[in-house]
């Protein structure tokens, strides 16, 4: 038997699914996997749709590039008015002023573009897992004869009420308990 791990959890929001049989649950896949095999054409344009919506990579690295300009020009402003204050031409009262307001500002985007980069790593092992699929259902043209827990796993993120969701968004309904076609 399969069930969400929070439907069983006796804190917080419960799932409402119940139990799913693992033959079923099994039968399923192979009954979507072969769809999928057998339809590329359509399956890879849905997929390829959801990829471009997941992963925004360009405008990431665009923004990691703007704070990483914005974090140098503010480092610049903190060196001058350092060298303001080493050539005694700002008292100390407006010095430790800027200086608390500028390493403020730093470390703001500093935050910011670790975060940043955070979304980027999640992008990049995203982009991998969605080539893994890409090879994987692009490559093949063999229906499955019987299930592949390798492949389920790389595949499957979730599995609720008999929709697969994909590591991509992608998501696919298959009937319970109907026979296994291959």
């Amino acid at each position: 038997m399969w069930q969400c791990k929070s439907y069983i959890d006796q804190e917080g929001n419960k799932c409402t699914s119940k139990a799913i049989k693992e033959v079923d649950l099994k039968e399923a896949f192979i009954r979507l996997y072969n769809d999928m095999v057998k339809d590329k054409g359509s399956f890879f344009r849905s997929f390829y749709n959801n990829v471009d919506k997941v992963i925004g990579k360009a405008s990431i690295t665009g923004d990691i590039d703007k704070l990483t300009a914005e974090i140098a020009t503010v480092e610049n402003d903190l060196s001058e008015l350092v060298q303001l204050k080493i050539r005694h031409q700002i008292d100390d009262v407006f010095y430790n002023k800027e200086y608390q307001r500028i390493m403020g500002e730093l470390e703001v985007l500093a935050a910011n573009k670790e975060s940043l980069r955070e979304v980027n790593l999640n992008q990049d092992r995203m982009q991998k897992k969605l080539n893994y699929i890409k090879i994987t259902i692009g490559w093949n043209n063999e229906p499955l004869q019987e299930f592949d827990d390798e492949l389920f796993k790389a595949l499957v993120k979730d599995a609720k009420n008999v929709v697969f969701i994909f590591e991509d968004g992608l998501e696919f309904e298959a009937e319970l308990g109907k026979g296994r076609s291959v």
